[in-house]
């Protein structure tokens, strides 16, 4: 007779459940899974947030260090590995978005003044 404790899920919609002779609906979802569902929402939002560019650069930091903790608690999970890749392709993006509108005002204000 198997023991009872946490297993992989059958269904495959958890990470683990409960067995006590029988599956029970006690379930169980790794921590780095939610860390990188955040991880991925908070990327979303800095992609969609570049018009803003210091608020998209500072929430694409924030991302890529939670989806880099998330990679680090389970190494073999490839959805945190997926979430980490879109991270940093989403945080290249904001900070050119900075570079470029920091270009764009000083070259408004400071490079080329207007004529009186």
């Amino acid at each position: 007779m198997v023991r009872p404790g946490w297993y992989a899920d059958p269904s495959g919609l958890y990470e683990f459940r409960w067995w006590d002779g029988r599956w029970t609906s006690d379930v169980a979802v790794r921590r780095s899974k939610a860390l990188a569902f955040g991880a991925l929402t908070l990327g979303i939002a800095a992609f969609f947030s570049i018009y803003f560019p210091i608020l998209a650069v500072l929430q694409a930091i924030a991302a890529t260090g939670m989806a880099i903790v998330a990679v680090r608690q389970n190494r073999n999970d490839n959805f945190a590995v997926l979430v980490l890749s879109i991270n940093v392709v989403v945080l290249s993006l904001d900070a050119a978005a900075f570079v470029w509108s920091v270009w764009v005002g000083l070259l408004g204000i400071v490079i080329a003044p207007a004529a009186p």
